[in-house]
């Protein structure tokens, strides 16, 4: 019997938004990794062309009491089916969002998780960014799609640097 969480995500990975993405090369589920033990969730992400960078990335998505929490998303590696190790994690210029996004130092879950108020593992320390960041916080009327957006844009502008 599926969870409430389950059927969900189920909704939200067959909605027209999803779809949308999936259609225009933005992400898809990952393959093997689409049909997991729940609460994760794999997608590839497309991510503009960068010199020695892959085109696309794996982000694995903890959706543990989706909807009513927010998700956890961090790159992953499907060779060692574990966290993509922090030196492989893309990059941004330096002081821009997309470089604080994908920081892997300096905070209490470095590469499990991106530093964005949306991700539920940053926002654990974060008790300010509610007030600070109103726009990304997360409530029922999200979806794992708002998110993937978020992933695809820092990938996709001037600011990423590869990885």
């Amino acid at each position: 019997m599926l969870t409430t969480a389950q059927r969900l995500v189920d909704t939200d990975l067959r909605r027209v938004e999803f779809l949308m993405g999936v259609d225009a090369g933005r992400w898809d589920l990952a393959e093997p990794f689409s049909v997991t033990v729940w609460p994760f969730v794999y997608t590839m992400v497309q991510a503009a062309s960068r010199p020695n960078s892959p085109e696309q990335l794996l982000v694995r998505w903890d959706l543990e009491n989706y909807s009513e929490q927010s998700p956890t998303g961090a790159f992953w590696d499907a060779d060692t089916k574990s966290f993509l190790a922090p030196a492989r994690w893309p990059k941004g210029r330096p002081g821009t969002p997309v470089a604080t996004v994908f920081k892997v130092e300096g905070w209490a879950a470095p590469g499990r998780g991106f530093y964005h108020p949306y991700d539920r593992q940053a926002r654990l320390n974060h008790n300010d960014w509610p007030a600070q960041n109103p726009q990304f916080i997360w409530t029922k009327d999200n979806t794992i799609v708002d998110f993937l957006h978020l992933v695809h844009r820092w990938l996709n502008c001037e600011d990423y640097l590869g990885c």
